[in-house]
């Protein structure tokens, strides 16, 4: 065995990078637009390779088949025959090809080798927005190959709850693992459940004015930066008409940002604020990990609902897959583990050293069963239920003034 070791960081993404790494597509837009794009005559043979592929894709769309076992063979030569044509003209030319074509030759020729090489019952194929995707669910077992190889894996991030999903989803079962705990105070981090609430999809339009008068009690028990997470940007916009936060300035996330909007957006949470600045945020977005606002950037977190993700084909298929695999915990490995991962990547935003003091605020009555209790409780250990806004002002205050924090 190698001498060497494997440093992985953020190490709960490692599932759906690993997905990502071994899984493919090929979308019927992108055809279009490829072939729009091989408009010069020495293009002429490509450009009737990728018609040839659009018309077999347009037919397996139209079947609109549910259950995809295979690639048709007509695909598959059809791709073959486009990596003919290339070698065909650059034998012949020094060609350029156009930006868009060469992005589609690189994805056509990782969805063939993928295919070849990897296909087999951890794949699933579907089609969905005239698109075909080759889904690969479990990567576990390609990721443990190659991990495999090292003496050990080290593995850095704060959320790998339950640690049994992220072992098998990712490296295997095999693999004897030791867990750290985190190095900072836990009299520093104040942690506070609010179960009254539904934040159930069919529920959360009815209980939006007391989750703003929830959220108003949080932001008003001490000066200061607070980011609120909530369970989608629609949510988002059909609640912030209640929000109600006297004396704060608002900040909203928008769909999409760059990254210079994002740090644009970050420089409205300095240190030491003279007034209270909160962040309205989508949980799961571009400000749940990867933000580091030490000491008094950030004192609190608020997050609402329990992170779950959009059911879509995607996620079915996982359910379904690990539904059999699993000895029926398919909701788990498809929604809720990666639910509870984003909830807890975003309350890992708070504490950044030693010497930083937060709190953190749950809203939703599924946090307080058992599954989701045990899956908190073995990063949180100690936690305050509240069931009135008014009892998390009396407790963040008594917090506050213990660590001497005026």
């Amino acid at each position: 065995m190698s001498k060497d070791m494997v440093l992985i960081d953020e190490a709960h993404n490692l599932i759906d990078r690993g997905r990502m790494m071994y899984s493919s597509y090929i979308s019927l837009d992108e055809l279009k637009k490829v072939k729009k794009s091989l408009s010069n005559k020495e293009f002429a043979s490509s450009k009737r390779a990728i018609g040839k592929l659009e018309k077999y894709l347009k037919e397996l769309l139209l079947e609109n088949n549910e259950n995809i076992n295979e690639v048709p063979e007509n695909i598959i030569k059809a791709i073959e025959s486009i990596k003919r044509a290339r070698q065909k003209e650059t034998e012949k030319n020094n060609l350029r090809y156009p930006f868009a074509y060469r992005d589609f030759y690189r994805q056509a020729n990782r969805f063939l080798s993928l295919y070849e090489e990897y296909f087999d019952s951890t794949y699933r194929l579907y089609v969905e927005s005239k698109t075909l995707y080759m889904l690969n669910i479990d990567p576990s077992r390609y990721l443990f190959d190659i991990l495999n190889r090292a003496s050990s894996v080290l593995c850095f991030s704060a959320t790998l709850s339950p640690i049994s999903y992220f072992m098998d989803a990712s490296i295997g079962k095999a693999k004897p693992y030791l867990l750290l705990p985190s190095p900072f105070p836990k009299e520093n981090f104040k942690l506070l459940i609010a179960p009254k609430l539904s934040l159930r999809y069919a529920d959360r339009e009815k209980n939006k004015e007391e989750v703003s008068l929830y959220l108003k009690e949080f932001v008003s028990s001490k000066k200061g930066n607070y980011f609120i997470y909530f369970p989608s940007y629609s949510y988002l916009q059909s609640i912030l008409p209640l929000l109600d936060f006297p004396c704060a300035n608002l900040y909203m996330q928008s769909k999409k940002m760059n990254e210079d909007e994002k740090i644009s957006f970050l420089y409205h949470f300095p240190p030491n604020p003279n007034s209270t600045n909160v962040g309205l945020l989508v949980l799961g977005g571009t400000f749940s990990e990867g933000i580091d606002l030490p000491d008094d950037r950030l004192i609190g977190v608020a997050i609402v609902g329990i992170g779950i993700p959009q059911v879509c084909k995607e996620n079915e298929l996982i359910k379904d897959y690990y539904q059999k695999k699993e000895n029926g915990s398919g909701f788990d490995y498809a929604y809720k583990n990666p639910g509870i991962n984003k909830v807890m990547q975003a309350m890992g935003r708070l504490i950044r050293s030693e010497k930083d003091v937060g709190a953190a605020l749950l809203i939703d009555d599924r946090y307080l069963k058992e599954d989701y209790r045990l899956m908190l409780s073995r990063v949180y250990e100690e936690y305050e239920v509240v069931i009135s806004p008014k009892e998390i002002k009396t407790s963040l205050t008594n917090f506050y003034k213990n660590k001497y924090i005026v």
